[in-house]
């Protein structure tokens, strides 16, 4: 038994050839014939450049917004399963309220403390800021009943765990 080895041709040749067959001059046999290719094979390329021609005279639009749908579709599959992810995370985030404490970082360049504490979950008038993080109308000052203290009063927590306040920031009148 002889094994007849897959012949494997360039895009140039199929092109060559395909564009022949639909020029028509020639029969299929004949180009299958001259170029050693079976006609059914000449037939099938035809068809393949006779189905993509048009797509070469698209306009640059057409694909671009092909492109901005998938890109689009891609950032909505992202976002969902970023909340997927986010939506497990809290659920297995079991902290006791000081655990979730310590994960909030005041001085995060990209994410304030009202976002942490919505992503742990902390209630953020749960979270006291330390003295050297405090700003006026931060999360201290949500700590206290507004009715109790003045709105423009600034509240810190001392080392010792007590909360002061004031009408500015320590040191100044």
């Amino acid at each position: 038994m002889v094994v007849v080895q897959r012949s494997r041709h360039s895009t140039e040749f199929k092109a060559k050839v395909a564009l022949e067959a639909i020029k028509g001059q020639r029969t299929m046999n004949e180009l299958a014939g001259e170029y050693g290719v079976h006609p059914g094979q000449i037939a099938q390329w035809k068809r393949q450049v006779l189905e993509e021609l048009p797509g070469l005279f698209s306009s640059k639009r057409a694909k671009e917004a092909r492109g901005e749908e998938e890109l689009k579709a891609s950032l909505y599959q992202q976002i969902g399963q970023l909340k997927v992810e986010l939506d497990w995370l809290k659920r297995k985030l079991e902290l006791p309220t000081e655990g979730k404490r310590s994960l909030i970082e005041p001085g995060h360049e990209s994410l304030s403390v009202v976002r942490q504490c919505e992503l742990v979950g902390l209630p953020r008038s749960s979270l006291l800021l330390p003295a050297e993080g405090r700003q006026r109308g931060e999360a201290a000052a949500d700590a206290v009943d507004r009715r109790a203290v003045h709105p423009d009063a600034v509240l810190w927590a001392q080392a010792d765990g007590g909360l002061a306040g004031g009408a500015g920031t320590p040191g100044e009148p």
